[in-house]
């Protein structure tokens, strides 16, 4: 009997991150695929079943926020979490 690997999407325009998250994801168990921005996160959460997407707040072509209200629709079940990593935002007093 296989165990089939829990799959991490990670969705960023920084290579880096892509690089240093999906590392960290295989590390911990998960069949992990990349996508560079956003438009291209959508397809890949439109053809793949994801149990956890990570993704990036600002993207140029598509915003994290519009990413996660497409996966709502397509995966509700779907953990996700979305990152960024500006030092400071806007709305917060920190």
């Amino acid at each position: 009997m296989t165990v089939q690997q829990p799959v991490l999407v990670v969705i960023d325009d920084e290579q880096g991150i892509l690089d240093v998250v999906g590392r960290f994801g295989r590390r911990a168990g998960f069949e992990v695929f990349t996508c560079s921005g956003g438009r291209e996160g959508l397809a890949e959460i439109q053809v793949r079943r994801a149990d956890l997407v990570l993704v990036d707040l600002r993207m140029p072509d598509v915003g994290g926020l519009d990413v996660l209200r497409a996966l709502r629709e397509i995966t509700p079940q779907c953990q996700a979490v979305l990152m960024t990593a500006a030092q400071r935002c806007r709305n917060c007093s920190a």
